[in-house]
């Protein structure tokens, strides 16, 4: 399924990276491209870290993720 529209980056492929003992969503970003331009699947990043990872990513959603400020117009 692809999670990342922007970089078209698939869950498989950042299921095998944090597999691979990649921890954090930061270095999940700079290896595949997720999560670094328009920030909408970082919560599904920080999600796969902890969820294969067995512990909150050090780059987690709450730090990373850009900010709401209200509605555009």
């Amino acid at each position: 399924m692809l999670i990342c529209h922007c970089k078209g980056v698939t869950d498989s492929a950042v299921r095998e990276l944090v597999a691979a003992g990649v921890n954090d969503v930061e270095r999940l970003a700079a290896l595949c491209g997720a999560g670094s331009d328009c920030g909408s699947c970082l919560e599904f990043l920080s999600e796969v870290v902890v969820g294969v990872a067995g512990r909150p990513s050090e780059g987690s959603v709450s730090t990373r993720a850009p900010a709401l400020t209200g509605p555009v117009g």
